[in-house]
Order: C-alpha cells, then structure tokens, then sequence
C-alpha cells in the first residue's frame, strides 16, 4: 500500500512539474509582455508541452498588437470561471496560432481592434501542410466560458493559408 502511495505522489509531482502555468501580471499589455525575451525564447520553439498563460482573476488587461503564439499548443486562460479577467483589443490587435489552442474564462472587448479576434498564425508551420496546400491543426480549437464581445471583424479567421 505505502509503494502505491509514494508512486502516486511521485506521479502527481511529475504531472505537475510537466504542466506550470505562467501567470501574467494584471495591467500587462499582452503584447509588450509577449516580446520579452523569455516569452520569446518559450514561444521560439514548438514543443510537445502545452504552454499555458494564467490571467489574474478579475484582472484587466490590453492587447496593443498582434500576438503569435506561432506552432505551440497554447492555453490562455483565468483559472477561476467566476471572475474572469478582461482583454481589451487596440486597433490592429489579435491573438494568432498554428498548434492547438484554448481561450478560457476571458473576457474580449474587441470595440477598437481593426483586426479578427483570434486568427491562424500567418506563418504556418510546413509540416502541417495538407492536400491542395492546406493547412491541418490536428490539435483543437477551444474557446469556453468566454465573454466576447464589441465584435468589429470576424471572431475567427484564417488568414488565408
């Protein structure tokens, strides 16, 4: 009993080492935050891992730019689905990506963005690329629990790629 414990327990330190969440700072323009080298250097590379970004509950945060998760699977989330944090879009602004990704218990306000909401990165990843060159995400698309609204362009797009 005491080895299926330890096991257990060892498991479940893997497990959380594995998956650690960056939280990010409420007040962050997620665009600024995206260009420091250390998001830059984890963004840079395409892992199996899945990256994810923890807003503060109830936090308020802005998007001055386009912000490309590039072929990453990706979680930008708040962990409480009570309190919610908010993102409010700037002109020109959208979150792109090319792996698997998940919006969840977010707040949008697109009212000043001249851009979609969320969009394919425009760099596609080569090895996704399918029949009649097409791209395939094989990972999903999630966006749950999530308030959007001030809609100006499309809420998903493709970029055409």
């Amino acid at each position: 009993m005491r080895k299926k414990f330890l096991f257990i327990c060892l498991l479940l330190m893997f497990i959380a080492c594995k998956i650690r969440a960056h939280v990010i700072q409420s007040g962050t323009d997620l665009f600024e935050w995206s260009q420091k080298e250390e998001i830059k250097s984890l963004l840079g590379v395409p892992t199996d891992e899945t990256l994810i970004f923890e807003l503060e509950e109830s936090g308020d945060y802005t998007l001055s730019n386009i912000v490309d998760f590039g072929h990453n699977k990706v979680i930008l989330r708040t962990a409480s689905d009570k309190k919610s944090a908010t993102i409010t879009y700037g002109s020109g602004a959208s979150i792109r990506f090319g792996g698997g990704f998940t919006l969840e218990n977010v707040n949008i306000d697109g009212k000043q963005s001249t851009e979609p909401i969320l969009g394919l990165s425009d760099k596609p990843n080569e090895a996704i690329l399918g029949r009649n060159n097409h791209y395939t995400i094989n990972d999903s698309v999630t966006v749950q629990n999530c308030y959007v609204y001030n809609v100006q362009r499309q809420f998903l797009y493709d970029n055409k790629v």
